[in-house]
């Protein structure tokens, strides 16, 4: 979550913190999709 733009997270709720429950399940979805296509939610472990 660290890693996370928090600039990303502020396009798809009020504060930036991921909380899926505060938004609607479409929204989720299109953070998850962005974070996919930005590789955001890629990393090495």
């Amino acid at each position: 979550m660290a890693r996370i733009n928090t600039a990303m997270l502020l396009k798809y709720s009020e504060r930036p913190s991921l909380d899926p429950y505060s938004v609607s399940g479409r929204v989720t979805m299109a953070l998850f999709e962005e974070l996919l296509a930005t590789a955001a939610v890629v990393g090495d472990r």
